[in-house]
């Protein structure tokens, strides 16, 4: 990342995240036929989930400037735009990543003018602890369901409110949806299976009573 200081405050991924991720049933090649793309670009010594999954990220949204109608103009733009966004992780604060962007463009922007707008739309980064009761009852549940072993995967996604949770109630969340990889969620072409109606109802009522259990055993344990 050319930005300065971009990755300070960015916690090193431990061995067993690490671990965890490169055992998943996952393959660049798979990926690349999937999202047909020619290859896969990103930071330096991390696999294609840790970058998606647990790397911070600088991303353009859009550019544009100068004259784009029909035909050639041999003009100067006067004028030219970009749309930035940066997926965060924890230990980042976004004003100061905020910041450091913007040092970043204006020593390399000489003899122009840079502003900037639309700023303070930033949240920190929220991870639940990996030892947490919630994850552990979510993978029995899931266990009693499907008869098998649950894969623990990574989300690279923006949920801000989960931070706001933490910081004013003191609780986590715990995510437990069931719409999968190809079922494209946020795109146009949406969709969702209906034999994921019938799993998650089996899953939510199996997470409430392993959840339940699990607070009695604490409860029975400490008193």
């Amino acid at each position: 990342m050319s930005v300065d200081g971009f990755y300070n405050d960015v916690s090193p991924l431990s061995p067993d995240i690490r671990a965890d991720t490169a055992a998943l049933p996952f393959s660049d090649e798979t990926y690349l036929r999937e999202v047909d793309a020619p290859g896969t670009f990103g930071e330096p010594g991390y696999s294609t989930l840790e970058r998606q999954w647990y790397r911070p990220t600088l991303e353009l949204n859009g550019l544009w400037g100068g004259y784009t109608g029909q035909g050639v103009k041999t003009v100067l733009p006067s004028e030219a735009h970009a749309k930035i966004t940066c997926r965060l992780v924890p230990g980042q604060d976004p004003d100061r990543v905020r910041e450091r962007i913007q040092d970043h463009l204006r020593l390399h922007a000489p003899g122009v003018t840079v502003t900037f707008k639309g700023g303070g739309h930033g949240a920190p980064a929220y991870r639940i602890p990996p030892e947490h009761v919630g994850l552990r009852v979510a993978r029995e549940a899931l266990r009693s369901v499907y008869g098998q072993e649950p894969l623990m995967v990574g989300m690279g996604g923006s949920i801000p409110i989960c931070d706001t949770f933490r910081e004013a109630l003191g609780m986590d969340t715990v995510f437990f949806s069931f719409a999968v990889g190809d079922e494209n969620i946020h795109a146009p072409n949406e969709f969702f299976r209906l034999t994921r109606f019938q799993e998650g109802a089996q899953a939510w009522s199996a997470y409430f009573g392993a959840l339940a259990r699990s607070r009695d055993s604490v409860a029975t344990a400490g008193g």
